[in-house]
């Protein structure tokens, strides 16, 4: 399993420490119990017991992330699209955690990087446009998807 790597990555260490600092309610216990399965999968894994349940926490920390994710859009501004997803359904979550395999698979066809600046305690996104390529604090405005490159709707 790679989720010890991705748990100790400096980035996801960040969004760990900032959820914790901006998130509550339901989104803060869904964004904890997500790590929280990640690491139970990674060592029900490392020490052999057993691949189906290592496998079933790290699908239930997939759910939790997009519970989340959706509870916190609810609070943040999002209400109306995220209430369009209902986090009891296990289809439903399992579309959105889909769609963003999908949107991680376009960022990195087009070499998106992502790297934490301690300094400034945030994450930086390097993009490449053509030839060019410039480092923006990593926000959601940076993402829109459309696969019809000539329609200009995001």
């Amino acid at each position: 399993m790679v989720v010890k790597a991705l748990i100790d990555h400096p980035v996801a260490e960040w969004v760990y420490r900032r959820a914790n600092e901006q998130l509550s309610g339901r989104a803060l216990s869904c964004a904890v119990n997500a790590r929280n399965h990640l690491v139970r999968a990674q060592k029900i894994a490392d020490a052999e017991i057993s691949n189906t349940i290592a496998y079933f926490c790290a699908t239930h920390a997939t759910e939790e992330a997009v519970a989340a994710f959706i509870a916190s859009a609810k609070k943040h501004g999002y209400r109306k699209l995220a209430g369009k997803v209902n986090i009891h359904d296990h289809a439903q979550k399992a579309v959105v955690s889909t769609y963003a395999q999908i949107i991680s698979g376009h960022a990195e066809e087009l070499k998106l990087a992502v790297a934490h600046n301690p300094v400034a305690d945030d994450v930086l996104a390097r993009v490449r446009v053509g030839d060019s390529e410039a480092v923006y604090p990593l926000r959601l405005r940076l993402f829109s998807f459309n696969e019809d490159g000539e329609d200009p709707s995001s």
